[in-house]
């Protein structure tokens, strides 16, 4: 167990080093561009503005956002520290990872196949390279899937939570 926690962390490292290897405008420059105009929108007016500034994304990323404003503190710190968005959807990239790993653990497979996924640059890419979004969707929705039998409530709360997040995943 530790040494799988430990293997995790050192992924995580290393994607943060590349993230920070990268040149500042790594990523899809018109979603960057969004989120920074309806970050500081929400900043300056306060959440329940969110939908003037714009945004045309479902509330649950818009929190987000507006909860990134909050702890920049000003609208100059969320200019220049908009690209730190990219460690959230890969913070939930590595939900799959999670999954297999436990299902490794309770012998639902027999090998450690579920290492492949955190070596698979491609599976990363869109996250660390572009700072999308997408993979937040996906993998609650993953998440929902495998709960909804065990606990079909809390399978429903997670899907909705998915489906909020961004419609076009």
């Amino acid at each position: 167990m530790k040494k799988s926690i430990l293997i995790v962390v050192a992924v995580f490292i290393l994607l943060t080093v590349l993230i920070w290897m990268l040149p500042p405008d790594s990523y899809f420059v018109l979603d960057m561009g969004c989120w920074r105009n309806w970050c500081t929108y929400m900043f300056r007016n306060g959440f329940s503005t969110a939908y003037e500034s714009g945004a045309n994304y479902p509330p649950f990323f818009l929190y987000f956002l507006y909860l990134f404003g909050l702890i920049q503190g000003s609208e100059e710190a969320i200019s220049d520290n908009i690209s730190l968005i990219k460690y959230v959807p890969l913070l939930f990239d590595f939900i799959p990872f999670v999954i297999l790993f436990f299902l490794y653990k309770k012998n639902y497979f027999q090998n450690n196949t579920h290492y492949y996924l955190l070596f698979n640059i491609a599976y990363f890419y869109n996250s660390v390279a572009w700072g999308q979004v997408d993979g937040i969707h996906s993998n609650l929705s993953l998440l929902a899937f495998l709960t909804a039998f065990r606990s079909p409530v809390l399978s429903i709360i997670i899907f909705t939570i998915a489906l909020n997040t961004k419609m076009q995943a």
